[in-house]
């Protein structure tokens, strides 16, 4: 039986484990480690097609007015899994109700919320008060920075059942600690994902970088043929000069501390 080779494990053709195999200690593919580097350059070898996927805003009332504008709090998170898609907001939504043009300004916003990972000469205070400042007159929690929020998981859940993967791994950031878990684990609202996923035939890859807000979906091309990602997601499909810069501005030289 053929197999397919995944760093430190072997897998035949239909994804299932080839005895005495040593564990996977990390993931075979990471994110990109510097901000400027293209992402269909990155993943070329394994993944000739990148999905931006935008993490959802979460709108849920009767919580303090203090506590929205920011991310959703760790005891609403069951709370947003089990109302699902419905209480998801689209970075689009938010955009309009913000007064921001475009998703890509709401990404510029977010990154001076949470970590504030950016250069000051490259953030927008002022869009990043009028985000934060619309989502607490609309009920709205921001998109989790680093992970999945509930409805994203309900959505990838969706996605990994439309191509047929029953199990996949599951590891931390930077593709450590994996571990297989069942599809049907993203959307029991008792669990939380991690947030790297990799299928164990090899052809699907989702990450997010701890620092960011959106998580990058690498198919490769029977996987993309059998399954879009925008049929799941709201985002955009990369294009060959798309890097994390997107949406910061035109600063090809510059670099936000990484």
């Amino acid at each position: 039986m053929a197999n397919v080779e995944t760093g430190l494990i072997s897998l035949d053709v239909s994804g299932n484990h080839i005895e005495d195999q040593k564990p996977m200690r990390c993931l075979p593919v990471t994110y990109p480690s510097k901000d400027d580097v293209a992402y269909l350059a990155h993943f070329e070898s394994r993944f000739p097609h990148v999905f931006v996927a935008l993490n959802p805003f979460i709108q849920l009332f009767g919580f303090p007015s203090e506590q929205y504008g920011a991310e959703l709090p760790e005891a609403a998170e069951n709370r947003a899994k089990r109302l699902g898609p419905r209480c998801g907001r689209s970075w689009q939504c938010v955009a309009e109700l913000s007064g921001l043009s475009s998703v890509r300004s709401v990404n510029r916003a977010l990154r001076l919320t949470g970590s504030g990972r950016i250069k000051a000469e490259l953030s927008n205070p002022a869009e990043t008060e009028s985000l934060v400042d619309a989502c607490r007159g609309g009920h709205l929690f921001l998109p989790l920075e680093g992970t999945w929020s509930p409805v994203f998981e309900l959505q990838a859940a969706a996605f990994l059942s439309a191509l047929d993967h029953k199990e996949v791994w599951s590891a931390r950031s930077i593709g450590v600690e994996p571990s297989t878990i069942s599809v049907g684990d993203l959307a029991d609202t008792e669990l939380q994902s991690n947030p790297e996923i990799y299928a164990l035939d090899g052809s699907v890859y989702m990450t997010i970088y701890p620092d960011y807000h959106y998580v990058l979906v690498c198919q490769s091309r029977g996987s993309f043929e059998r399954a879009d990602p925008q049929k799941f997601f709201e985002g955009f499909h990369a294009t060959s000069n798309t890097t994390d810069f997107w949406g910061i501005g035109s600063h090809a030289e510059a670099h936000t501390n990484r």
